[in-house]
């Protein structure tokens, strides 16, 4: 019976597979069902997996691929993102996927236990105002902290600090957008957690980087900042 499962699980797969991406995209969020904050966008038709969430006002343009990834307020990403969500054990014994094969009707397979040849990683983290280009890919587990930037047709194979400018095939710190007082302006205050109406408010002082925002800052959660 666990045959016959597979064997039609396969086939509507490649059936799915064969499908325009408009409906693949409406089937899978049906599946998968992403988390999706306040005001979040996504023009074009991404592919959703397992455990996604996107936070508010954050955007994707384009076609993206999607899974084990959190991404954090006010993002800003182009097309073409990949997720990777699990990758081959080299150091099993073969780099093919037998868990591929699962639906074939000669062998049984039951007992086997075929992520032995597949490394399962850990969520992937965007935090928050970061901006990555086009046709980037994300290895899983990895962290990309506050206000990075990810330069177009990079590979993120390891952690990016915050505010850092990182490029290229592995993907590698170039610089940063700001000086480190900046940064830790930026860090203190966390604008991406107040209401929007305060930082339409507050907008031309963010610009200058503000210093007395700091100082005058009510003693309370950002979030509930409203005037």
């Amino acid at each position: 019976m666990s045959i016959i499962k597979n064997i039609i699980h396969t086939n509507l797969f490649l059936i799915y597979q064969k499908m325009p991406t408009v409906i693949r995209s409406i089937i899978s969020r049906i599946i998968f069902r992403p988390t999706l904050g306040k005001g979040v966008k996504i023009f074009g038709n991404a592919l959703w997996g397992p455990k996604v969430s996107i936070s508010d006002y954050s955007y994707i343009h384009g076609q993206a691929n999607l899974a084990n990834i959190e991404i954090g307020k006010y993002c800003s990403v182009a097309k073409n993102l990949s997720t990777i969500y699990a990758e081959h054990n080299y150091k099993c014994f073969s780099n093919y996927s037998f868990f591929m094969q699962m639906n074939s009707p000669l062998i049984s397979f039951e007992k086997v236990n075929f992520e032995s040849n597949l490394i399962m990683r850990k969520k992937s983290v965007i935090e928050n105002d970061v901006w990555i280009g086009e046709n980037v890919t994300i290895l899983s587990g990895v962290h990309i902290g506050n206000g990075a930037v990810i330069g177009a047709c990079s590979f993120v194979n390891k952690d990016i600090p915050d505010y850092a400018i990182a490029v290229g095939v592995p993907c590698k710190v170039i610089k940063y957008r700001f000086d480190k007082e900046d940064i830790e302006f930026l860090k203190e205050i966390s604008w991406w957690n107040w209401e929007p109406k305060k930082i339409y408010n507050q907008f031309e002082r963010l610009c200058k980087f503000d210093k007395t925002l700091i100082s005058g800052m009510p003693k309370v959660d950002n979030q509930n900042i409203t005037d």
